[in-house]
């Protein structure tokens, strides 16, 4: 095939499904890693997509509500939350890791001033977390303006070296099939970083995110190992984290 026609084709799989990896462009257009990747890095460089660690993504999908709109969606319950999982899960002396989600900086907003070792790649919840009797540690990388959040080759590096007890996360959408899902492929590249050096993940989420899907998965559910939500699951959920051994804290049963 053609360099040009190819790099066209590559254009339509992407209109097609928004997201794509190396492996599926290697057996679809039937060329070697090294040529697709001289084809992504001309594409990306004319701004017709961008790259991503494995594949590629569409040069739009990081259009996503901006960070200052979202924390006033479902506040309360994000703040009740925030309050329960430091009441319960966080003691003096913890190293955490905090990514950027408005219900983590809800977390970050509450957390008592207390002796804290703090892991970020987000300049809003380093601005909430910085007290002079903790040490909190925030990653290089690109910070993307929709969310204040840094990403990129530079991040992921920084947290897989970083040991920590627990990792505080959100999500956009938690539905039956696919799991935890957000829609910015580098910001999920920088969780699973984090979500690898935790002993703990715990996970912060409001009611109005089940059932919602967004366009990628974050992390394994079963790497999970709590859950922090403000309304009690209905019985298809309970039984997946039932299965996964997932304990469900619920701040509000209805």
């Amino acid at each position: 095939m053609p360099p040009t026609q190819r790099r066209r084709r590559i254009l339509d799989i992407l209109d097609e499904q928004t997201c794509v990896s190396i492996a599926y462009l290697q057996t679809t257009l039937d060329t070697t890693p090294m040529t697709l990747w001289r084809d992504l890095k001309l594409l990306e460089d004319q701004a017709l997509l961008k790259r991503i660690r494995g594949g590629a993504m569409k040069i739009d999908v990081e259009q996503e509500p901006r960070y200052d709109s979202k924390l006033e969606s479902s506040r309360t319950a994000k703040v009740k939350i925030a309050k329960y999982a430091i009441q319960h899960m966080v003691q003096d002396g913890d190293i955490i890791t905090l990514e950027g989600g408005t219900t983590v900086a809800e977390f970050a907003r509450y957390l008592p001033q207390s002796n804290l070792v703090i892991h970020t790649n987000s300049l809003p919840i380093m601005n909430l977390v910085n007290h002079p009797r903790r040490s909190v540690y925030c990653s290089g990388g690109l910070v993307r303006e929709e969310s204040g959040t840094m990403v990129g080759k530079e991040a992921v590096t920084f947290f897989y070296r970083r040991k920590v007890k627990t990792f505080f996360m959100s999500a956009t959408g938690f539905d039956l099939q696919n799991g935890l899902t957000d829609p910015n492929p580098m910001e999920i590249e920088v969780k699973q970083a984090m979500a690898n050096s935790a002993e703990q993940i715990v996970l912060l989420l409001d009611s109005e995110k089940i059932g919602i899907t967004s366009l990628m998965q974050i992390i394994p559910l079963r790497k999970v190992t709590c859950i922090v939500t403000d309304k009690a699951l209905n019985n298809d959920y309970t039984q997946l984290l039932n299965k996964y051994k997932i304990t469900q804290h619920i701040i509000c049963k209805t």
